[in-house]
This record gives structure tokens, C-alpha cells and sequence, in this order.
């Protein structure tokens, strides 16, 4: 496959660099490289109506959250966001810019999620601060002046797959009703055995099949069950009732055939499903919304499919 030029650029930027992958770094050395990288001078940020830090309650203290609210609607619809970074990295300041597009574009109240990451809070943690932060949304609408009926529920990488599983969390127990989930080239399953996009596409993306390794090394121990649904959920054995689902993914993203393999298992069992492939797009595109025309177009579909 061909590479989008402008992300073949960044592709062969990084490799030339001669700077040393996160993957291989200390953590907190990829996770300051990683803020650096979207929280800059030159970032552009949308002007919305309104922007809040808050906080949500949970086991272990308070869990950090930004509400951007694009009107002052009573009653607004609602998506809740968790952003990306390989379970271990990224913040709500990274997915700042992208939040804020989310809102305007959607006219949605975005409420945006501090959840803890790996390797100091390996599995289950994250997918316990997801749910946890859903049912206090749901729980607490009105105090967020947001309706509870349309809580959409999404995120873009790790972040999507913290939405996968807390939708099916809820399904499983009959929980609160998610309106719709939106997930951004999410991983599903174990890097073992691995999908073929996996090994064929490790060239084409900087979040490549090592950066894959690292990210679940990071997650989960020895003792972890990796056929745990909430772990990896294209090994659910039900699918069926989740929210209807929007699944974005890139063509040149190692993760691109387990995103699109958990779509048409949803679908098989008799989720709602659209499918968006991004053609010569790498993982990662979603966030470079001033660099990809297609990251605009991805938000747009995003926007078209939640007024529906």
C-alpha cells in the first residue's frame, strides 16, 4: 500500500531523527516527549463556550476530568471521551485540541477522562476508572446538565478500547444504556497471535508492532488471563445489544484489522455497525488535525453519525 504523502513524511521524519522511539525510553521521558509533542505554541485550539476542570470520585481519590461545553443548551447531549496513548501515556492536556473540535463539531457537551496508566496501574485498572466514570455521568446528568438518554461513549486508541469494554461491562450486567460507542483505530486483542496488518503494516506507522508489545507489556503481568473480555474483548463471546458503533480505522495501522475484526463481530451478532477505513492514513492521524484534511473528515463523520 502507498502512504498518504504527509504521513509518509512524519513516518520517514521520525525514522531520521535519530531520536530513540518512546517505546524504548524511561516512562516518564516518552510521556514528557508525548506532551511536548501536541501541547505546543503552534497548536491551534477552538474557541467553544465553555471549558471546566472538575473531578469525578472514585476508590482512589479523585479522578481528573474537562467539561467543554459548546452552547449553554439545558439538557445537552453528551460524549464521553477517553483519550489514547498505549494505556500508558497522553493526557487530557494532549487530546486538548481534538476535544475541542469534538464539541464544536458535534455541538456536544465533551466530557474528557484523567483515567490512571500503566505500567504503575496495570490492568484492571483503566477499565475500572472507564466504568466507574460512565456510571457517575450517567448518575449525576443533571448535575452535568447533560441528558442522560445520549451519553455517547468513545475514544481514540487505548482510549477506545476503555470504551469497548465498558459498553460491554453494562451490557453484560444490565447496567445504564450507552447511547453509541465511537472508537478510533482501537486495539481488541492480544499482540499474540497477532493479525496480519500486525506484521504488514509495521512499517507504515511509528505506533508500530514494538510500540504494540510495549503497550500491553506495560498493562498486564504473567498472571494475566488474556481471554478476559475486558481485556480483550474481540474475545467476547457476546456481542449482541451493545450501542451502535461507529469504528474508525487507518489503512496503514498495525492495529487496523483487529478494530475492523471486533466491527464485524458486533455486527454478526446484531450491533449496528458502520465501518469507516481511512485510506493511506498511519494510527495516530486522528490527533494531527492541523497536518491530515482526513482527521477533520474523520471528526465530521463522527458528528454526522451521533446526529443521526
Amino acid at each position: 500500500m502507498l502512504l498518504d504523502p504527509k504521513a509518509q513524511a512524519i513516518l520517514d521524519a521520525a525514522k531520521n531523527s535519530g531520536k530513540a522511539p518512546v517505546y524504548t525510553l524511561p516512562i516518564e521521558e516518552a510521556r514528557k516527549i508525548m506532551y511536548n509533542n501536541f501541547v505546543n505554541p503552534n497548536r491551534v485550539l477552538e474557541e467553544i463556550d465553555s471549558i471546566e476542570d472538575s473531578s469525578i470520585p472514585c476508590i482512589w481519590g479523585d479522578m481528573p476530568i474537562r467539561i467543554y461545553r459548546p452552547n449553554k443548551k439545558e439538557n445537552n447531549e453528551c460524549f464521553l471521551f477517553f483519550h489514547g496513548g498505549g494505556f500508558s501515556i497522553n493526557c487530557i492536556e494532549t487530546h486538548e485540541a481534538i476535544c475541542r473540535k469534538l464539541a464544536k463539531e458535534t455541538n456536544r457537551t465533551v466530557i474528557s477522562v484523567e483515567y490512571r496508566l500503566a505500567p504503575e496501574h496495570k490492568y484492571p485498572a483503566g477499565v475500572e476508572d472507564a466504568i466507574s466514570a460512565a456510571q457517575w455521568v450517567y448518575d449525576n446528568a443533571k448535575l452535568l446538565n447533560i441528558n442522560r438518554d445520549k451519553i455517547a461513549i468513545g475514544g481514540d486508541s487505548g482510549g477506545a478500547h476503555y470504551a469497548i469494554v465498558t459498553c460491554l461491562y453494562f451490557k453484560n450486567r444490565n447496567g445504564i444504556k450507552l447511547e453509541k460507542q465511537i472508537l478510533v483505530y482501537p486495539p481488541t486483542d492480544y499482540f499474540l497471535p497477532g493479525t496480519p496488518s500486525l506484521r504488514e503494516n509495521d512499517q507504515y506507522s511509528v505506533v508500530n508492532r514494538d510500540f504494540t508489545i510495549w503497550a500491553w507489556m506495560n498493562l498486564i503481568d504473567s498472571t494475566t488471563n488474556l481471554n478476559d473480555q475486558y481485556l480483550c474483548p474481540l474475545r467476547a463471546k457476546d456481542c449482541s445489544g451493545l450501542p451502535p458503533a461507529l469504528v474508525i480505522t487507518a489503512e496503514g495501522d498495525p492495529l487496523r484489522d483487529e478494530g475492523e475484526l471486533y466491527a464485524k463481530k458486533m455486527e454478526k451478532d446484531g450491533t449496528k455497525v458502520k465501518l469507516s477505513r481511512y485510506k493511506g492514513m498511519m494510527h495516530g492521524f486522528f490527533m494531527q488535525l492541523q497536518v491530515f484534511q482526513q482527521a477533520n473528515d474523520a471528526v465530521k463523520e463522527i458528528a454526522e453519525f451521533l446526529a443521526e
